[in-house]
């Protein structure tokens, strides 16, 4: 008998049972199949009669069969993960393989399920040629809910918030406040809090029935009893000022909206701030009102005026003359420190040389007419205007013209519809009168007998005219206003 080596055996023999031993005379090929369960090690003898014993000592590994344990459940919530609690066994191999895809595509197994479909999973090794795959569908409810923005603040004066006002989809869920899944709410009694400001806390909960998913959304406002706006602070206004335009956050177009707890600070029926009729230092300024819905605003700020450096006047020679008319002007400040004058005449055909710096100036009026002066103070950074009353320059009363002829016209200048006299004394032969416009074009003609001594004229519109006289050199100039 020829023994194969300790190699041929264990190539011809199939599976050997622990301290197996098999007797023969001529055995070239030995096969013996055992099924182990476990890793373990196998005893191997061979012995002829008549001769010693071979033996050899080997180790196999075994393999259970392959498994694949599937999840018990397959309903998930919109972004959840696949909570399937996969295993699987194959022995102690480690060369398994496992795989999965979601609608036919490959995935990770923490694939986030957002979408109905069918999940598969493979499990494979090298001994096993046909792997095992296991297939299962799962639901993903994808409800979003929508609300609407809550206010970030209400008012105690607005009593209740109904949360029945607030569009919600789907509808359906509850409201629970400060957090409670106990018991719902239907509206929160704003005017019975414990303390203002309090922060209110609201979850609206849905549960869509087919998968069981609950979703929630959180939101949250605030509670005063009074909404208070800060307005900062303006400082340093001129007192000089008449009527002072504050920013916008300190104007209203309400009456009676603005007020000062404290005296000193003049508020007209406008809400418009007059620091001339003010007294000078810092001032709190407070906007109150109530809306349709009862709730309370007030607004506060501060408003610092500053003292008086400015109280000027304005003194004027003459207020009324014939043409040239030349007015001295004289400004005063009764408040000490260095003041700056500036003076504008009214004079617009001059313009703009009808002004002047100085205290004590003087100007020259050379047309007819009616002019406004006005006097402009500065000192201290602040500034001032006042108004200086009326400037009425007017022609000669008395004209003396060609042929020893005396003319008055009377007023000039006149208004426009209103009758005016012209007198022509010594006038001793008939003549012709015209009234000429600006531009030369004739607007009426009259005619004075001879030893007729007046007549009268009108103008319609406003202009500057011309009278001329048959047989007198010049004309005279007719200011309508």
């Amino acid at each position: 008998l020829r023994f194969l080596s300790n190699k041929d055996y264990l190539s011809k023999v199939k599976w050997f049972s622990p301290t197996t031993k098999i007797t023969c005379d001529t055995c070239r090929t030995l096969t013996y199949i055992a099924k182990p369960n476990a890793k373990s090690r196998y005893l191997l003898t061979i012995q002829k009669p008549a001769c010693n014993a071979f033996n050899d000592t080997f180790s196999i590994q075994v393999r259970d069969s392959l498994r694949i344990d599937m999840p018990h459940d397959s309903i998930y919530c919109m972004g959840d993960t696949l909570r399937a609690f996969l295993s699987g066994s194959g022995g102690l191999s480690n060369q398994y393989m496992w795989s999965y895809t979601f609608n036919g595509d490959t995935v990770q197994l923490n694939h986030k399920m957002m979408e109905s479909g069918q999940w598969s999973i493979m499990l494979s090794d090298g001994c096993t040629k046909k792997p095992i795959v296991k297939t299962f569908d799962v639901y993903v409810d994808t409800t979003q809910l929508k609300v609407d923005a809550i206010a970030d603040s209400m008012c105690k004066g607005m009593t209740v918030f109904d949360l029945n006002t607030v569009n919600v989809s789907p509808k359906g869920g509850t409201w629970h406040a400060a957090g409670s899944t106990l018991s719902s709410v239907t509206s929160i009694r704003l005017d019975s809090l414990s303390i203002y400001p309090k922060h209110v806390i609201l979850n609206y909960f849905y549960q869509n029935s087919n998968s069981g998913c609950v979703l929630n959304h959180a939101d949250s406002f605030w509670v005063s009893d009074t909404l208070k706006t800060d307005l900062g602070s303006v400082n340093a206004i001129c007192k000089e000022t008449k009527l002072w335009d504050a920013d916008k956050e300190f104007k209203t177009s309400s009456a009676g909206v603005w007020y000062s707890p404290t005296a000193g600070l003049a508020i007209d029926s406008m809400g418009r701030i007059n620091p001339r009729n003010s007294s000078a230092g810092t001032f709190k300024v407070n906007k109150h009102y109530t809306n349709s819905q009862g709730c309370d605003y007030q607004s506060e700020g501060q408003i610092s005026i500053a003292p008086g450096v400015l109280s000027i006047s304005g003194t004027l020679s003459a207020t009324s003359g014939k043409v040239p008319l030349i007015v001295n002007f004289d400004g005063k400040n009764s408040i000490a420190g260095a003041t700056q004058y500036k003076w504008l005449f009214g004079d617009t055909k001059q313009a703009p040389k009808d002004t002047a710096w100085g205290a004590a100036v003087s100007y020259t009026y050379n047309d007819t007419g009616k002019f406004y002066p006005r006097l402009i103070g500065m000192a201290g950074g602040c500034r001032d205007t006042i108004s200086l009353g009326v400037v009425s320059a007017r022609l000669l009363s008395t004209n003396q013209l060609g042929e020893n002829l005396t003319v008055n016209l009377y007023p000039n200048p006149s208004g426009a519809g209103n009758e005016v006299v012209l007198k022509i004394a010594n006038n001793k032969q008939s003549r012709n009168v015209n009234v000429y416009n600006a531009v030369g074009s004739r607007v009426s003609s009259h005619r004075i007998e001879k030893g007729q001594q007046r007549i009268t004229l009108m103008a319609q519109s406003s202009g500057i005219y011309f009278i001329e006289i048959e047989g007198a050199g010049n004309q005279i100039k007719w200011i309508v206003e």
